[in-house]
């Protein structure tokens, strides 16, 4: 089935709906990435998260919940809207760092597996009254390489160990890190923590997050989720086989769901360079600004014949309004239409009211 974000025809008709910025989101494109990815995988009790901070709206958490998809969060807005979708408690992981006393409360009475961040952490849900937990290692650490400041270290984990029954740690979990582009190079970090894992009989789960890279700019082969499940997979049988397997692959799964809308507003030449701007700003397509090194793939939905460099900037003076460098037709005009890819996740929930832009559109194609 061809997406509708392909379809430059179908997208511009939308727009016109819409009117731009807009996001445009197909969820059959989600829907297709939910089923490769948990085909992946050949585990007996499996299932696969939804990072909600990567998109958390509700016609995103509605499809997971219909698809028996679970949740990883780390806050309770978030939790309350995976809660309101109709995703089971079971399905969701709460790991976040410092929560608070009132944050801890509400976990445990809503029986939300939670994975915690320190020895500390640790003792203050255990002072709460909370019950079994899982904890947080950190990545780094696994592999003696510098690691992010989230998560124990083995020392600390050894320590942790000592001050608490192991039928109370119910849970590992490790954040191999961000857009993986070879699943290779995530395995020294999940040999490591397989193998820490399978030294712990009284596991009820693992939960590995994060990696699943997106090629933005289309140059290379892609992600194997493939070769990464049955890798995956094969680790996994260190453990016994009712020890719950929960992964949450990152940007990778909601990513091409979505496309960003602009419409140019302006072209100019200044010192030897094209600047084309468009009604949108890094403040609501942030991702370009946070990644400046692997900017969105940009098409001009209008066909114009051969190509130019370009740089596609927002409608505001901020000198970091960049949102792309890319080739865009040399008849380019005012009023054309620049569609900018793989911007299901990490970009309209990362909006933000700086610079005083207008929130964009949104709009979801159903599924066919």
């Amino acid at each position: 089935m061809k997406s509708r974000l392909t379809c430059n025809e179908t997208l511009a008709l939308t727009a016109e709906r819409t009117g731009t910025p807009a996001y445009i989101y197909d969820l059959s494109i989600l829907r297709q990435q939910l089923a490769a990815f948990r085909d992946a995988f050949e585990v007996p009790r499996f299932s696969l998260l939804f990072a909600t901070m990567a998109n958390p709206s509700p016609q995103i958490l509605d499809l997971l919940a219909i698809e028996q998809g679970g949740a990883c969060v780390n806050s309770i807005l978030h939790l309350d809207l995976s809660l309101a979708a109709g995703i089971s408690t079971d399905k969701i992981q709460f790991t976040a760092s410092g929560l608070s006393v009132d944050q801890m409360r509400r976990l445990i009475t809503a029986g939300i597996f939670v994975n915690l961040d320190s020895r500390r952490q640790v003792s203050q849900w255990l002072t709460l009254g909370g019950g079994p937990f899982g904890v947080r290692l950190n990545a780094g650490a696994l592999i003696e390489k510098p690691g992010d400041r989230l998560g124990f270290d083995q020392a600390e984990f050894d320590a942790l160990r000592n001050d608490v029954s192991g039928s109370l740690l119910a849970g590992l979990h490790v954040y191999v890190g961000t857009n993986f582009l070879d699943a290779r190079d995530m395995f020294p970090t999940l040999r490591s923590f397989f193998r820490l894992a399978a030294g712990l009989p009284h596991l009820q789960y693992v939960n590995i997050g994060g990696g699943v890279g997106v090629d933005y700019n289309n140059v290379g082969s892609g992600f194997d989720i493939n070769a990464f499940g049955s890798e995956v997979s094969q680790l996994h049988r260190q453990l016994s086989p009712e020890t719950m397997l929960f992964f949450e692959p990152g940007r990778g799964l909601a990513a091409s769901s979505g496309v960003f809308l602009s419409r140019v507003t302006d072209i100019k030449r200044l010192q030897g360079t094209t600047f084309v701007a468009c009604d949108a700003s890094i403040a609501i397509f942030p991702r370009p600004l946070h990644h400046p090194e692997s900017l969105h793939r940009v098409r001009a939905l209008r066909d114009g014949g051969d190509q130019t460099d370009v740089v596609v900037v927002g409608r505001t003076t901020f000198s970091r309004d960049i949102l792309a460098r890319c080739k865009l037709p040399m008849n380019v005009e005012i009023g054309d239409l620049l569609a900018f890819e793989n911007a299901g996740a990490y970009c309209n929930s990362m909006a933000s009211h700086f610079l005083g832009q207008p929130a964009p559109a949104d709009f979801y194609f159903p599924i066919e």
